[in-house]
């Protein structure tokens, strides 16, 4: 009976297809100019990552292949933070917790996919 303030939701998929482990979150097909894609594909290793931005702000990813950092990409999301400084990064091998230390702040929480 008391109110509550909703703030939405993310939608977020985890499968293992054909022996590939696979993760979606946020907005995946993007729609208008507002909307920057960066991608990854590494065909010997049956890598594919897709990542979403609007106004320099991860607001959705695909992994396909190697999932791990999946729990950074989903904080970043959340917490909307401005990933100007990391953008090409984000499609790097080595990229890593430690690269976005910075920008989230000490925050206990991250979430682990």
């Amino acid at each position: 009976g008391g109110d509550c303030k909703y703030n939405g939701s993310m939608t977020m998929n985890s499968v293992d297809f054909f022996d590939l482990p696979t993760i979606s979150m946020g907005i995946t097909r993007p729609k208008g100019p507002e909307f920057e894609e960066l991608f990854v594909y590494d065909e010997r290793r049956s890598i594919y990552k897709k990542f979403v931005l609007r106004q320099n702000r991860l607001v959705g990813a695909i992994a396909i292949g190697d999932v791990k950092n999946c729990g950074i990409f989903l904080r970043l999301i959340k917490d909307g933070v401005d990933v100007s400084s990391i953008k090409d990064d984000l499609v790097s091998p080595s990229f890593s917790y430690a690269m976005v230390l910075d920008l989230i702040g000490q925050k206990e929480e991250i979430y682990i996919v």
